[in-house]
């Protein structure tokens, strides 16, 4: 997930207190790859490693990349930046059955291998789900079970707050096993 807020000169100042903001570019921008990663590989990874970055000198990164490692090797990398080109943003699932790709200057899902074939191709994709706002309307009016989604938010804070910190002390953040 990428954007040139700071390139650009658009990206609010505030943004870059690290205070405020409970950091930068990954938590701002990377918690998007980041729940990807936990929907397509589980909630919760054995390990995290991340490198931040900065190339405009803000007191937050303004570039970053995670590693999520699980129990049985699945890797997923979450990426995030507010110093790169508009509309730069991919999505990629790989895997021992196939592959798939949204983005690449594409707005279309492409896969390849498995039962999609040996060529690429473009995959249709399925009519979306109730929109977050409408399940948030039916949260408050008390008719939905918000326990999945309050659970969903814990364990994306506890990604962030892994990355973060392996970032800043530049080793790798054994999670912690639910009992």
């Amino acid at each position: 997930m990428a954007h040139d807020g700071w390139l650009g000169g658009w990206l609010p100042e505030r943004f870059a207190d690290p205070v405020a903001a409970i950091g930068g570019a990954f938590a701002d921008l990377g918690c998007h790859p980041a729940y990807l990663v936990q929907r397509f590989l589980g909630a919760r990874p054995v390990r995290i490693t991340a490198a931040y970055g900065s190339v405009t000198a803000h007191a937050v990164e303004d570039n970053a990349v995670v590693v999520a490692a699980y129990a049985n090797g699945a890797l997923g990398v979450a990426e995030a930046s507010f110093v790169t080109t508009p509309g730069a943003s991919a999505f990629e699932v790989r895997g021992t059955e196939g592959s798939l790709l949204f983005g690449f200057g594409r707005e279309e899902l492409m896969g390849k291998g498995g039962a999609l074939g040996e060529d690429w191709a473009v995959v249709p994709l399925v009519d979306a789900p109730a929109a977050p706002f409408g399940l948030w309307v039916d949260a408050m009016a008390g008719g939905a079970d918000v326990a999945t989604n309050q659970r969903t938010a814990v364990e994306l804070t506890r990604f962030v707050v892994a990355a973060n910190e392996a970032a800043a002390t530049g080793r790798a953040i054994d999670i912690e096993r639910e009992q």
